[in-house]
């Protein structure tokens, strides 16, 4: 009788470490993100960018303040319609006017890749 309760045991830890892994891989997979790319701005002064992103025209989060990239990834977004745009800022703290906006549609699991285009 003992021996059958070991084995119980031994499975329901088996069965409950199974439903913990496909909780942790089911949760991955609902996100998505979003790679933005764009040309460099050529002054000479130029510090950085910031990129800013929502979920309803020109209605945005606190941006996020990429450094001098030209290259960046938003992760662990939910699926649903994102509006982005991009500011430039140079080392005296000036700040760009908005880029044109970007919208697009984010798919669970999916990469979308952006490129920001000149005005």
């Amino acid at each position: 009788m003992n021996f059958f309760f070991k084995e119980v045991t031994h499975i329901m830890k088996k069965l409950i470490l199974a439903f913990l892994l496909l909780f942790l891989f089911s949760a991955v997979a609902e996100t998505a993100e979003i790679t933005l790319a764009w040309d460099p701005n050529t002054e000479t002064d130029l510090a950085g960018y910031k990129v800013h992103y929502g979920n309803a025209h020109r209605i945005y989060s606190a941006p996020i303040d990429v450094g001098n990239v030209t290259l960046f990834t938003i992760e662990n977004l939910s699926a649903g319609t994102y509006y982005l745009a991009l500011t430039a800022y140079d080392t005296s703290g000036n700040e760009s006017d908005l880029s044109y906006e970007i919208v697009t549609d984010l798919k669970v699991g999916k990469v979308t890749g952006l490129t920001f285009l000149k005005k």
